[in-house]
């Protein structure tokens, strides 16, 4: 009977143990989450797996620098080539606490990308994520320098096709001063959700 009850608690325990995992395994992974907030991000075409990654600074002050040293690590850490000449190039932009990563190329979501007339049904999950795009741009606008909300933007094109293929916008609260820690996190949240298109998920 002991036997049993035993082999029925293991049983229990594994599955317990297996749901657990599952469940991790769904969720956000993180170093530390040194921002509260959320991301919402728009795919408009294929991002090629073998093409190296780039990231463009047309400002190279010290923030900006900093911040693509920390990206590109982030990347590398994602096991994404990099190489400075990449044909996969970010550009950032913002006018936060990461004021000075601007970009070449101005963000811009008028491409398709490469996947055709979208349905009616995508072109409204467009539309809705292009208009939180739009508003974070906004409030970035209307934000006072006393404000200690992120708001960044991101950009990635194809420099082959010159096609904007994916955009992505993340806006949260500091739970932390220090700017490397920031610059991090919001690093691992544009590449655990690169490729994707999420409307205002929150971390």
């Amino acid at each position: 009977m002991g036997r049993t009850v035993l082999r029925v608690g293991t049983i229990v325990f594994g599955a317990v143990l297996a749901v657990s995992s599952a469940a991790a395994q769904q969720q956000p992974f993180y170093d530390f989450r040194a921002c509260d907030g959320e991301v919402s991000s728009l795919a408009l075409g294929t991002i090629p797996q073998t093409d190296a990654y780039a990231v463009d600074i047309f400002d190279p002050t010290e923030a900006a620098l900093r911040f693509r040293d920390i990206f590109l690590a982030e990347l590398g850490e994602a096991a994404k080539a990099t190489h400075e000449d990449g044909n996969l190039v970010f550009s950032f932009r913002s006018e936060s606490i990461f004021r000075g990563i601007t970009s070449r190329a101005q963000v811009n979501p008028t491409y398709r990308g490469d996947q055709g007339t979208p349905s009616s049904s995508a072109r409204t999950d467009e539309d809705e994520t292009r208009q939180l795009i739009r508003n974070d741009r906004r409030a970035r606008r209307d934000a006072t320098t006393a404000s200690r909300q992120i708001i960044i933007e991101a950009e990635l094109r194809n420099k082959e096709t010159q096609r904007v293929i994916w955009l992505a916008t993340v806006r949260c609260r500091p739970l932390t001063t220090d700017r490397n820690a920031l610059m991090k996190f919001v690093s691992e949240v544009f590449v655990e959700n690169m490729g994707a298109a999420v409307k205002q998920k929150a971390f």
